[in-house]
């Protein structure tokens, strides 16, 4: 079991601090608006509708950064991998609200 932790902790220590913070966004993106908008929670349809709509606003908002923000307004770098990484942080905010919800119900 240590081995695996230590080989996880390794693998994040590869990932660059920019992906790290993109990771992140995406997440919590994805998080809080799956919680809002699914937040009735009384079926499982709302509640995956909520966690669709996340994913949808977390990748978006991921998307948008890069074209807008990095490429229309030349304030960053546009870079595929940083839209990459804040889609995978919508990801694990998917993987995360559906275990909890498997969970609590």
């Amino acid at each position: 079991m240590k081995k695996i932790f230590n080989d996880i902790m390794f693998g994040i220590s590869l990932i660059k601090p920019d992906k790290k913070k993109h990771i992140w966004a995406g997440f919590l993106i994805t998080l809080l608006s799956g919680l809002v908008i699914g937040s009735d929670g009384s079926t499982f349809d709302n509640l995956m509708s909520g966690i669709g709509w996340g994913l949808l606003l977390g990748a978006t908002i991921g998307l948008l950064k890069e074209l807008v923000w990095d490429w229309a307004l030349g304030k960053g770098k546009m870079e595929l991998f940083d839209f990459i990484a804040t889609v995978i942080g919508s990801a694990f905010a998917v993987a995360l609200l559906g275990i909890l919800h498997l969970i609590i119900n």
